[in-house]
């Protein structure tokens, strides 16, 4: 059970919502396979606590409803669920106070540790995959959003000098109307001893698996989603089809993008109406999947290394 703890009330406060009593209801997961639990509350104005949960817990829960809101222990953040996957309220890590420089990587490289430097944390993104073009398969309507690339996050000894190897894996091609969509890179982090990995999403929405190699922390990518369907009648014997192709899944701390495009049918077959494929997005930076789109889909967002020392 999940204690809600009210402190005592203060002239001092610099939000004085005292008069702001929400009636609402949260989701109460439990850390067992128990199912999720519904219980409704008065939110009072100046805090709520979230259930606790490391990451294989979170991972482990029942069936999620979107909107759902834990507290992860490991990341120290708190974690939402979006009715596919977990997503993350970016912040910096933890880790990241100890250290008082740091540097971006989009492109593969090497970097040089510098003089005095024994500790750095890299944070790596996997590239997303591209989104698909759309498939009928008999009755079925398939155009699905690609993968988000996984992230990982890790301190590393090194010895002042030592080159580390930096490789960024490049976002997926979306679909064309002769090609298929491709999956995106992995994003590697190689010292003398130690690796980090951070593997890319698939292009047929499947994320990025969780990292591999020496990780402090590390998440999948978010799942691309699939074509949306909706009917109309028009007449006795007409009916209009509209399809809200699949988004591209969300990377860790990134922007959801990577929006599908729309199109309609008349009775299934003769195409009314598609949006132009220019306004199929590619995925959003970094690690994005790419949206979906009727003959064509986006590309996949580029994976991105972080480097703190």
């Amino acid at each position: 059970m999940t204690t809600f703890y009210t402190p005592p009330r203060s002239r001092k406060s610099a939000f004085c919502l005292s008069a702001l009593r929400v009636l609402t209801t949260v989701a109460l997961m439990s850390t067992g396979p128990g199912s999720v639990a519904q219980q409704t509350y008065a939110l009072k104005p100046y805090s709520v606590t979230l259930p606790k949960l490391n990451t294989v817990q979170q991972g482990t829960v029942a069936t999620q409803q979107a909107g759902n809101l834990v507290y992860n222990t490991d990341a120290q953040t708190v974690a939402f669920h979006n009715g596919n996957a977990w997503q993350y309220v970016h912040t910096n890590a933890p880790e990241a106070g100890q250290f008082t420089n740091r540097k971006l990587i989009t492109a593969n490289t090497t970097w040089v540790a510098p003089a005095g430097v024994t500790r750095v944390m890299v944070e790596v993104w996997g590239a997303g995959g591209g989104g698909e073009k759309t498939a009928f398969t008999g009755t079925l309507v398939s155009a699905t959003g690609g993968g988000a690339g996984s992230y990982a996050r890790s301190v590393l000894g090194v010895t002042p000098g030592v080159s580390l190897t930096l490789t960024v894996g490049v976002g997926g091609a979306g679909a064309t109307p002769s090609t298929p969509a491709f999956s995106g890179g992995s994003s590697f982090v190689n010292t003398p001893s130690e690796n980090v990995n951070a593997n890319g999403g698939d292009a047929y929405g499947n994320p990025g698996y969780i990292p591999s190699g020496t990780v402090g922390f590390g998440v999948g990518g978010g799942g691309g989603s699939n074509a949306v369907l909706s009917y109309g009648q028009r007449s006795a014997s007409e009916f209009i089809l509209l399809v809200q192709c699949g988004n591209g899944g969300t990377a860790y701390g990134a922007q959801p993008a990577g929006y599908g495009a729309q199109f309609a049918l008349l009775n299934s077959s003769s195409l009314l109406y598609k949006t132009d494929e220019y306004y199929v997005q590619k995925g959003s930076f970094p690690g994005g999947g790419g949206g979906a789109g009727y003959t064509s889909g986006g590309r996949g967002g580029d994976g991105m290394i972080v480097i703190h020392w």
